[in-house]
């Protein structure tokens, strides 16, 4: 259940539920815009509980839920969950060393899993003297790691990489032939690399995906007395592009793409954009 404890002292102290048929797992609670938490269904927060109780429509995981009762069934448990304030995050730690990243900053929330190299066993989200944020997690090997800080997990490659579902461009039962797909990356750095690959009507073994290609991206250009200095590149711009060479019909595309680096600077990709042309109807 979940209740919250009102008054000033033992004399007027009361007790107030919630909800009765919704509660968090151990460790899991943490405030991003409101409170929530892990419960048996996903994570919700403390208003969905008290509106829907426990039923799924509340969490705020329901695209991922497979993903959550995989981990239940497994018999993997959560250590604990923080708040990460610089990124409007809620993270979900777990004893296998994966963790639930959830972004509460567009009117959606948007899941993503991460794998750390350790298992961790504490976690910790704090602040030092200059208000910056800072994230610790301690580990079942007695070391303590910063998160968030670096180029590399603990000097190893950082693995990365994402699978777009398939875009049909408007138009699902035609086929196209695609050309190439232009890629959009903000901030990384001099030496941003991706890797990428295409698969085409969701993987048909027909037809054939395009073979593994590899994208220089150079980023984090500026602006002279805009920028402060030594945080950007003079010789990349603000924001990097690069052709993705294709060569396949489908009647859709999915673009997986990956990073597989240790001192290269964080990026986001920003966008794709698929350029080809029709080809005939499906019927």
């Amino acid at each position: 259940k979940v209740a919250y404890l009102s008054g000033t002292s033992s004399a007027d102290f009361v007790f107030r539920d919630i909800s009765d048929s919704s509660g968090a797992i151990a460790d899991t609670m943490a405030s991003v815009g409101e409170v929530h938490f892990l419960d048996d269904l996903g994570v919700r927060s403390l208003r969905a509980a008290q509106s829907f109780g426990d039923w799924k429509r509340g969490t705020v995981t329901g695209l991922v839920e497979p993903l959550i009762k995989a981990k239940r069934v497994g018999g993997v448990s959560a250590v604990g969950a923080i708040a990460v304030r610089a990124k409007d995050q809620y993270r979900l730690f777990y004893n296998d060393g994966s963790v639930l990243s959830i972004y509460f900053g567009r009117r959606d929330p948007e899941s993503m899993l991460l794998q750390l190299d350790f298992t961790p066993t504490c976690i910790h989200s704090g602040e030092l003297a200059d208000g910056s944020e800072i994230l610790l997690a301690g580990a079942a090997n007695g070391f303590v790691y910063r998160l968030d800080a670096g180029t590399s997990a603990d000097g190893q490659q950082i693995e990365a990489y994402v699978v777009p579902a398939y875009a049909h461009q408007g138009d699902p039962n035609r086929v196209k032939r695609y050309h190439r797909a232009l890629i959009s990356v903000a901030n990384g750095g001099p030496t941003t690399t991706l890797l990428y690959s295409a698969n085409y009507s969701y993987g048909d073994p027909d037809l054939p995906g395009n073979p593994e290609g590899s994208l220089a991206m150079p980023g984090s250009g500026g602006f002279w007395d805009v920028m402060t200095w030594d945080q950007f590149y003079w010789d990349a711009a603000v924001q990097s592009e690069a052709y993705a060479d294709l060569n396949g019909l489908g009647k859709n595309i999915s673009l997986p793409i990956a990073s597989d680096a240790t001192h290269e600077e964080p990026h986001t990709l920003t966008s794709i954009a698929y350029y080809y042309t029709l080809r005939r109807k499906l019927r």
